[in-house]
This record gives structure tokens, sequence and C-alpha cells, in this order.
């Protein structure tokens, strides 16, 4: 690919910025860099976007997906042996679903944050 189309593909990085989150987007970034470095290939980040999404997003999605799950598994177990230990008793499914009232949504929207915090401090360095 030629510089002239390289540059061309920079125009449409800011839709792409919008479709995906930060940390896939830094996801992207590194197949990009891989497409360069070992298959000696250089692309526009549209062009490394549609090839991380044909060869591996899905399973990127899925481990990251198993991740957050085990991470919060975590969260609530962790909650349930202290709020059991407060009651003097186990609460089983009940301290799960205080947890997951109380503190899913903004577990989540930390945790994703905190990602994207990190993916932009990776970027600028």
């Amino acid at each position: 690919m030629n510089t002239m189309n390289i540059e061309i593909g920079l125009w449409h990085e800011k839709p792409l910025m919008k479709k995906y989150s930060t940390v896939e987007m830094k996801a992207i970034r590194a197949h990009r860099a891989f497409l360069k470095e070992c298959e000696g290939i250089e692309v526009t980040l549209v062009h490394a976007a549609e090839s991380w999404e044909n060869k591996q997003a899905t399973e990127w999605r899925r481990e990251r997906l198993r991740e957050e799950m085990a991470q919060q598994r975590q969260e609530i177990l962790r909650h349930k042996w202290i709020e059991s230990e407060k009651a003097g008793r186990d609460l089983g499914n009940d301290a799960v679903r205080d947890w997951l009232s109380r503190f899913a949504a903004s577990w989540r929207a930390e945790r994703e944050e905190l990602e994207d915090r990190f993916a932009e401090e990776v970027y600028a360095s």
C-alpha cells in the first residue's frame, strides 16, 4: 500500500474511534503493528480494524468477557462472604442479588473507565 492510501485512510479514523471502545482500539492498533512487523503490510487503521474484526475480534471479545465474568464472580463472592460474616450466617443468593442490585452497574462502569484510562495512557507514551 502506498503512502497516499495510508494518508487517505486517516480521514476515516474518527468514525472508527466512535465505533470501538478505547480498549478495542488498543487491540486494533496492536493488530496493525503486527501486520506491519510480521507480515510486512502497511495498512490504515480502518483496514487494520477490518482485518481485526475478521481474524481476532470474536475470540478477543470472548476472552475479555471470560476475564470480566471471573473478576465479577470474585467480587460477588467477596461481598457474599463479608455480608454473611456481618449477619453471622450464610446469606447465599440473597447476598448475590444484593451485590447485583447495588454494585454491578457501578463496578462495570468503573472497570471500563479504568481500562479506557490505562489504554489512553499507553497511547500517549
